[in-house]
């Protein structure tokens, strides 16, 4: 009997640090999906002055260069014999007819007069301590793409310390058995456990990205390659920003070994050893969008093996997925919330509203991409008979059938759709534009309902 009790406080024990440890789940998602909106924020504001520095820098430059240049020549017009002067002409002919040319080689140029050497030495010298165009906005793209892959290393860090934590018995295939010394240092199992555990992060950390595929793959059954846009793109963001790291942006024989070029950027010449490769604007975009579409979606995968229960959640309005599908369609970052709304609308364990507002969501992002021949048979075919008013009033509004949308209002705010709902859904954007919508605002506050 005392011991049937026993076993029983251990089982609530045990449920009670087990739901401590699911609830996780939704601060790592928080958290992640705070770092992307927050490096978003970070290049947006500091991208325009970063560029203005780097004009500042080149215009100050070409400002003294011009002055010190002014000088030198006037001096040199004013003090040097004939005979240098005409020299000074035909070099600088020569070396004209050089660029001009853009000839492989670089023909020798005689220069016989010291007065002459000196005074292009001073002139073209300067030239050397050039500011490089771009270095401040290169500099400040250098540091947003380490910051997304630090913040993916994160995100795995924490997401298999849950796996460990909920199933600790994946533990056990550890080859590297406790010494008895270690043993003593512990003075309870759970110590014990978090000492192994936090070996086993630090091991997979150490590993390659390849790794990290392969520990989702065979623990948990999720191919991360299925949740990137291009898998290829998604491997090449992260040597590059290895070689940002360790060879200030130049080519290395490991990068070439580990991307796939022909896949990347089929028909182009592969980059040689030492070339420079520069992350520019586009590049970083395709990077954030695709840091910003894996781990969001890795954690819901993960989520959704290891905490089954919390699917309401996971899937919710306000800080899960529909939440986080719903802010980017605020910012209209279409690309992103199309991939994360295709997800959600495809999760088996989704319920009905949850399916069909990352549906509508989705029509939206490929409508606001110029798509819209994709899907328009889809939402016209779509049936709202049987479903919240607030679907058939976005489903007018995606049609552009404003008449219908008005007809459908009243049906809809007596669902609880409210003036807030309508003022701010980005998908009630083009009847926002009618004259009538005016007249649908009112005083009366209400429930707000997400779509």
């Amino acid at each position: 009997m005392v011991a049937d009790e026993t076993k029983s406080e251990a089982s609530k024990i045990v449920g009670i640090q087990e739901g401590q440890q699911r609830s996780a789940f939704l601060q790592i998602f928080i958290q992640y999906d705070t770092s992307m909106t927050a490096s978003r924020e970070f290049l947006s504001q500091l991208g325009p002055y970063a560029s203005s520095l780097d004009d500042g820098v080149i215009t100050d430059f070409e400002e003294r260069f011009k002055e010190r240049a002014v000088a030198l020549l006037g001096d040199f017009k004013e003090h040097a014999p004939k005979a240098d002067k005409e020299e000074f002409e035909r070099v600088l002919e020569e070396m004209s007819n050089t660029m001009r040319q853009r000839s492989p080689g670089v023909p020798a140029i005689e220069i016989t007069s010291l007065r002459v050497g000196q005074v292009l030495v001073d002139l073209f010298g300067g030239l050397m301590h050039a500011p490089r165009p771009g270095t401040y906005r290169r500099l400040l793209n250098r540091s947003i793409l380490m910051c997304l892959v630090s913040s993916f290393e994160v995100l795995v860090a924490d997401l298999a310390r849950l796996y460990y934590r909920l199933k600790p018995e994946a533990t056990s295939d550890d080859d590297k058995v406790l010494s008895v010394n270690e043993l003593k240092t512990f003075d309870s199992i759970d110590s014990a456990l978090d000492f192994v555990v936090s070996r086993k992060i630090d091991e997979l950390l150490r590993g390659s990205l390849e790794d990290w595929h392969k520990f989702f793959k065979t623990r948990m059954k999720i191919d991360l390659d299925g949740l990137v846009p291009d898998p290829a793109k998604w491997r090449e963001f992260f040597q590059r920003r290895h070689i940002v790291v360790h060879a200030d942006s130049r080519v290395t024989q490991r990068y070439l070994a580990n991307v796939q070029w022909d896949k990347l950027a089929p028909g182009q010449s592969r980059p040689s050893v030492g070339q420079e490769i520069s992350i520019d604007d586009d590049y970083l975009e395709d990077a954030m969008c695709a840091f910003e579409i894996a781990g969001l979606l890795l954690c819901q995968e993960v989520w959704k093996k290891l905490a089954p229960e919390e699917t309401e959640m996971r899937l919710g309005n306000v800080v899960g997925l529909c939440g986080a599908v719903y802010r980017r369609l605020l910012t209209r970052n279409w690309y992103v919330a199309e991939h994360l709304a295709k997800w959600g609308e495809l999760d088996g364990d989704a319920p009905e509203d949850a399916v069909l507002i990352c549906k509508f969501n989705r029509w939206l992002c490929i409508k606001r991409q110029g798509r819209w021949e994709e899907v328009s048979m889809d939402v016209e075919r779509f049936d709202c008979s049987a479903k919240h008013s607030k679907f058939a009033l976005v489903r007018a509004s995606l049609l552009e059938q404003p008449d219908v949308f008005f007809r459908v209002v009243p049906a809809a705010r007596a669902a609880g759709v409210d003036d807030d709902n309508l003022k701010e859904w980005p998908i009630l954007e083009e009847m926002r534009t009618d004259p009538r919508f005016a007249e649908t605002i009112s005083d009366s506050g209400g429930h707000s309902l997400t779509i």
